[in-house]
């Protein structure tokens, strides 16, 4: 069994994010456990076994006012199996219209696009971790986050993963499929750091999991 623990400190992208986050208490979750041949990925999160996964949607506004209730719904699901992390997730939107995915270039940067991005603190220890990104249209991004006396993110780095995004009435969605094989972590230990974060361009809003 996997578990994760959702702590703010892992954004460490933002520095004011950082400083904030020191003072909480992270909040944990189980991946579920799910068989291989029970998955089909689109994108659009109707195989079964996502109903089972409890969703994580108490997120809260980042910017422009930190810390208000977002104006959109968010949620994010985690699964695994013996080879992959899966991460399922649906971005509500009520103007579907206004989704914004412009780039196609892999790790262009998303400044005028709506988009997911996540981390992985593989190691736990707040130094180190894997930063992943996407948009609408399945444009991906990743690099490894460092932070010591300041912060980097090498983007040189490009991770063997692959998303599926669909675009509908409701807003976006994501599944997005991890192997293990490409990630470096201690396999005695089953406790991993994760955020997440959505970007709402339109709104220049951002919505941070909630710890």
């Amino acid at each position: 069994m996997i578990r994760l623990l959702i702590s703010l400190f892992l954004l460490f992208i933002c520095t004011d994010l950082k400083s904030q986050s020191q003072n909480r208490e992270p909040k944990s979750f189980e991946a579920f456990p799910i068989k291989s041949e029970d998955i089909k990925l689109d994108g659009k999160l109707d195989d079964t076994f996502w109903s089972d996964v409890t969703g994580i949607s108490d997120f809260l506004v980042q910017e422009p006012v930190e810390g208000g209730e977002p104006t959109e719904k968010t949620t994010v699901k985690v699964a695994y199996d013996e080879n992959y992390l899966y991460i399922g997730a649906i971005f509500y939107d009520s103007n579907p219209d206004g989704i914004k995915a412009f780039k196609m270039r892999k790790d262009a940067p998303l400044n005028t696009d709506d988009r997911f991005m996540w981390i992985l603190d593989t190691y736990l220890d707040g130094r180190n971790a894997y930063f992943f990104e996407i948009n609408p249209r399945g444009l991906m991004g990743d690099g490894l986050l460092t932070i010591g006396q300041g912060r980097s993110l090498n983007k040189d780095w490009d991770g063997i993963w692959r998303p599926w995004t669909y675009i509908g009435d409701f807003g976006w969605s994501a599944e997005i499929r991890i192997p293990f094989h490409t990630l470096n972590f201690d396999p005695k230990t089953g406790t991993w750091g994760i955020n997440f974060q959505r970007t709402i361009r339109r709104k220049m809003k951002k919505f941070y999991g909630r710890a």
